[in-house]
């Protein structure tokens, strides 16, 4: 994977990340939290962190 790549792939996962993060603090606003969406986030920021620590 070249760095070109790599900064693709940490770009589609911040966006992600952002995405279903808004979408979990309105559901948690409103208490309809789940936990896939959770776990989604939680797993999100572990693949990112994965690649940015090479």
């Amino acid at each position: 994977m070249n760095d070109a790549d790599v900064l693709n792939e940490i770009y589609d996962l911040r966006s992600e990340i952002k995405r279903v993060g808004q979408t979990l603090r309105g559901k948690t606003t409103r208490g309809e939290s789940t936990v896939s969406e959770a776990r989604f986030l939680k797993d999100a920021r572990a693949s990112l962190t994965a690649l940015l620590n090479g």
